[in-house]
């Protein structure tokens, strides 16, 4: 009896195991919600009241004119820093709503 050896990390089992259940975008959403407040800052994350992911659009409720101001000219930090914290280029832009 011969043992089919398939050496690869967890890490790369779990981004197979995540695509081959259609599973990464809500694993994707999921970490960028557990994120917001550290790449935006606790005052900020605090304004903002629903996070989803549309296509590659992060779509983001804002409860607050100048906090929604202060993203719309952060948009590239924050597309930035959430696309490093998820190690690939997933979200490429933000709509405020």
């Amino acid at each position: 009896m011969s043992i089919k050896r398939n050496d690869i990390s967890i890490g790369d089992g779990i981004k197979v195991f995540l695509s081959k259940y259609r599973l990464t975008r809500k694993f994707n959403e999921q970490k960028i919600k557990e994120i917001w407040p550290e790449v935006v800052g606790k005052s900020v994350a605090n304004h903002t009241s629903s996070l989803s992911l549309r296509g590659s659009a992060l779509l983001v409720e804002v409860d607050s004119s100048i906090v929604r101001n202060e993203l719309h000219y952060a948009k590239s930090s924050v597309l930035e820093k959430l696309n490093e914290a998820i190690g690939e280029d997933w979200v490429d832009e933000i709509r405020l709503k």
